[in-house]
């Protein structure tokens, strides 16, 4: 899987965002002016951010595990630029 195969909803808040789930691990990608996002705006089109608020739990017991895979000590990784989300993914599809 790869950055360009994301299929984002819009959040009635008016943001945007979209979950995958891997075999153990699900990673939230979200973008918006509640979001650790570039632009920080709503009602744009996804194709519109370069940065996004990631978050990533584990399956089985809902545990967030972002810290493992991108640099950050919290639940999110803010800003994270698409180069970095789409090395993400192809590591999470192997």
């Amino acid at each position: 899987m790869e950055f360009k195969d994301l299929k984002f909803k819009i959040h009635p808040e008016g943001g945007v965002g979209t979950h995958v789930q891997f075999k153990n691990v699900t990673v939230s990608i979200q973008a918006g002016r509640l979001h650790y996002s570039i632009p920080r705006m709503d009602n744009i089109d996804s194709t519109q951010y370069y940065e996004f608020e990631v978050a990533i739990w584990e399956n089985n017991n809902k545990s967030y595990v972002t810290h493992k895979y991108l640099d950050t000590e919290d639940t999110v990784a803010g800003y994270t630029p698409k180069e970095q989300i789409n090395k993400l993914l192809k590591t999470l599809s192997k």
